[in-house]
């Protein structure tokens, strides 16, 4: 598939914030990105992967959460934002990718500036997601690093990523459900 995304106003319930937008390839969403608050003269947004379908049904979540989180650690760790696991209002688990700080009332030149950088950014992600094979060898070490900065004990246990998604060791993932 290729990389053309596109970039929708959400209408998901539960976002206590006046922006929200969806980032979707046909009816699939991937990406949610979730304004913050303002900082100086900055908009903030929290790019994050996406939980559960669109209240109006337009757009379902991606249902490959092994592909989706492989792809969301190692844009979040080639950004170097130091991507991170959190909870949704509903208890479900999602990767928090990075925060996207975003002028305004800059320049048109600014402004588009900032827009270039996300597209720039957003390509990236599914170019990774599209290459995402979690058993290639080099995607593998990759994730090993991941388990390593994220297991808690010499255990060699299995780590808890988010939406049922495990990371073993060996860099492995499985999906084992809720």
């Amino acid at each position: 598939m290729g990389v053309g995304y596109e970039i929708h106003k959400s209408i998901k319930a539960g976002f206590k914030t006046k922006e929200s937008y969806l980032v979707t390839r046909g009816r699939t969403s991937f990406l949610r990105i979730i304004g913050e608050h303002l900082i100086g003269e900055h908009s903030s947004y929290r790019m994050m992967t996406a939980t559960a379908d669109e209240d109006c049904g337009d757009f379902l979540v991606c249902k490959d959460k092994v592909r989706l989180t492989s792809a969301a650690l190692q844009f979040g760790t080639e950004l170097d934002t130091q991507p991170s696991f959190s909870k949704d209002t509903s208890g479900r688990e999602f990767v928090h990718i990075c925060t996207i700080n975003i002028r305004l009332g800059g320049t048109p030149k600014e402004d588009e500036d900032d827009l270039d950088e996300l597209y720039r950014a957003l390509s990236r992600f599914f170019e990774i997601y599209d290459a995402s094979d979690p058993s290639k060898p080099e995607q593998l070490n990759e994730l090993r690093e991941i388990y390593q900065a994220l297991a808690q004990d010499d255990s060699s246990g299995d780590v808890y990523l988010s939406d049922g998604v495990w990371l073993s060791s060996d860099g492995l993932l499985h999906d084992r459900g809720r």
